[in-house]
């Protein structure tokens, strides 16, 4: 084996691997176009997203001679749902893994992080003003990160969204800050991070359309290496269904060899909305 297995393999312990969560795509819980960018809805009461996917090369190392993937591929099965209170939003996510690996034989299953989302929107995007929001995620470990599919403890991200929409189209940003256990592999490290999301979203019919979403992350207290500099393109698109379904396909590339993007990745979802009702006429 190379010279990075060799090191797992002491540093770590025989099955251990670096506690990262290296899937790296977390699903909005509340959002209507968007795979992994939260819109400014307060209408809703409340929405769920069934997640299923696959990401090849989302976490491997390198040294001058060779590569070993830590996670070769993974296949992921997501459930995150979320209830509004007018400008008040929480919502929970859990996922379960199917993974292979360059450091084990056979096909093994972990779950990852327990994620929970509070989120303040006190703007909504209308046609006459932008939508803001203040997002908070966290997450505690289950025990995936001993597979590389989960930080080794508590991580948190804090955010601000602004959106807005003009006609069909839906423009988002997301800006904030990821502080997640330290980890550390020869002389990469990771911990602290400014994190970044972008989407457009465009309706071309009555009964659906596509979204692109841009995602990444930069090291705050290290420098800056390609390893931990991820960078990833979200296409997706979504038909709607009746009572507030719908379905949604996409693929995504990893921009940069960092370890929590994968190469490739393929996902299908099913996201639902559930609006408030109209109050009884009297």
């Amino acid at each position: 084996m190379i010279v990075w297995v060799v090191a797992l393999g002491v540093a770590f312990g025989q099955d251990a691997a670096p506690a990262v969560s290296s899937d790296g795509l977390a699903p909005a819980v509340f959002s209507e176009r968007g795979v992994v960018t939260s819109d400014s809805n307060t209408q809703r009461l409340g929405a769920a997203t069934v997640h299923v996917g696959w990401a090849h090369a989302p976490f491997v190392l390198k040294d001058e001679h060779d590569k070993a993937a830590v996670i070769r591929d993974d296949g992921v099965v997501s459930v995150s749902g979320g209830v509004g209170f007018g400008p008040l939003r929480l919502g929970a996510t859990f996922a379960g893994y199917l993974a292979t690996s360059d450091r084990f034989q056979g096909v093994r299953t972990a779950p990852g992080d327990l994620g929970v989302d509070l989120q303040f929107v006190p703007f909504s995007a209308s046609f006459k003003r932008p939508g803001f929001g203040l997002l908070v995620y966290a997450s505690a470990p289950l025990g995936g990160h001993r597979l590389g599919l989960g930080w080794g403890a508590a991580a948190w991200e804090a955010r601000a969204l602004m959106d807005g929409v003009a006609g069909p189209v839906w423009i988002a940003a997301e800006a904030g800050v990821r502080d997640t256990p330290a980890v550390q592999v020869g002389d990469l490290a990771l911990d602290t991070s400014f994190v970044w999301r972008q989407a457009t979203g465009v309706r071309f019919t009555r009964h659906g359309g596509m979204t692109l979403e841009w995602q990444g992350a930069v090291a705050l207290l290290h420098a800056i290496r390609p390893e931990t500099t991820p960078a990833e393109a979200i296409l997706s698109g979504w038909i709607d269904a009746d009572q507030g379904l719908s379905v949604r396909l996409g693929a995504s590339a990893g921009l940069t060899p960092a370890w929590t993007v994968p190469s490739v990745r393929a996902f299908a979802e099913i996201h639902g909305e559930f609006a408030r009702r109209a109050p009884s006429p009297k």
